[in-house]
């Protein structure tokens, strides 16, 4: 009986994991970021490094602005 529960849950998880994300990548995520790309200071929130990967653009984002 525990097996079976245990694949039911994980064939659950695994179904509900294919559904649309809840935020679009172009949704605002707060007001600061709307102030921010409506005088064109916006920064990317992800960029790449060295190695190819997606990183988040902390430095960036968190650099005080001019």
């Amino acid at each position: 009986m525990p097996v079976v529960v245990g694949v039911v849950c994980c064939v659950m998880f695994g179904v509900m994991g294919c559904q649309k994300p809840l935020f679009r990548q172009d949704d605002e995520r707060s007001p600061y970021a709307r102030y921010d790309k409506v005088r064109g200071q916006d920064v990317p929130p992800y960029r790449f490094d060295e190695y190819g990967h997606r990183v988040p653009n902390l430095r960036a984002r968190l650099k005080p602005k001019d």
